[in-house]
């Protein structure tokens, strides 16, 4: 892959031809991935919130499959009337 480089206070910079700009970038997102340091550090919290979001998701999904084989949709409707009783 064809480059030019240029420092300027401090900085490396480089320029690619626009052929190799996809290339240019998956490498850069690469290095970026390589280099980069956790959201959350703790490792124990990192875990834990991870097993509360799985713990969360089954939870909801117990319920989705339990409110479906009951035959609710979730919307109550009010008993209809007859038309003798109403006056």
């Amino acid at each position: 892959m064809a480059y030019e480089e240029h420092e300027e206070d401090g900085l490396r910079l480089f320029a690619v031809h626009r052929n190799d700009f996809d290339k240019a970038r998956k490498l850069d997102y690469l290095v970026m991935a390589e280099h980069r340091e956790p959201m959350i550090k703790n490792d124990f919290l990192r875990w834990g919130l991870v097993l509360f979001m799985i713990t969360v998701v089954t939870i909801a999904l117990i319920g989705h499959c339990n409110k479906q084989e009951r035959g609710t949709d979730g919307i109550h409707e009010a008993p209809l009337k007859d038309e003798k009783s109403a006056v």
